[in-house]
């Protein structure tokens, strides 16, 4: 969306935003330019590096360095009874237990091009369409953690640690974390 650089909308791709996420960006920009080129105030909403909204709190962050949204490392381990391929029967997510269960494996096999023509189908305007990974069952590994007592806030960068295995020649890997909502709808 890249109108919505310019003009800031509450609700983008299914996903919905408080009204304090809306900035006036062409006051934004007249200030930017009264500051750099007219010796104005600097902007209040540049008051540091990086600025980032974070939605359920409904409010912006400021920190010096796209390093400092990451407030916190947190090991969360992985673990399954050895078939975590769906969705409906996910493997764990849990902090602080390492895992004991078996190792989770599936299959991926490059001549299946069905992904590939759901995504042609696919809502690509869409950050809360869980069409593809639903339709992924059997060929990716997915794990749940347990809901959080409170609201809490996960912002920054994630990082994965995994022995893995292949038994062909060459694979790709992809990681991604979602938020699960009770409406069966999820979000980035």
């Amino acid at each position: 969306d890249h109108a919505g650089t310019r003009t800031p909308r509450a609700e983008f791709g299914g996903l919905k935003v408080g009204e304090a996420s809306l900035l006036d960006l062409n006051q934004l920009h007249l200030d930017w330019y009264a500051w750099t080129m007219q010796g104005g105030a600097k902007p209040k909403f540049l008051e540091k590096a990086v600025a980032y909204y974070v939605p359920g709190a409904e409010r912006w962050r400021y920190v010096d360095s796209l390093e400092g949204v990451t407030a916190a490392h947190e090991p969360w381990y992985l673990d399954s009874k050895g078939n975590a391929t769906s969705v409906f029967a996910a493997g764990a997510l849990a902090p602080g237990v390492v895992g004991k269960g078996a190792a989770d494996s599936y299959l991926y096999d490059p001549r299946d091009t069905s992904g590939a023509a759901l995504e042609i189908r696919a809502d690509v305007d869409s950050l809360t369409d869980q069409s593809l990974v639903l339709a992924a069952d059997g060929k990716q590994l997915v794990y749940h953690s347990p809901p959080f007592a409170s609201a809490t806030e996960i912002s920054g960068f994630f990082r994965l640690s995994a022995w893995i295995a292949i038994d062909q020649p060459d694979t790709d890997f992809g990681a991604r974390s979602t938020r699960s909502r009770r409406t069966a709808r999820a979000c980035c």
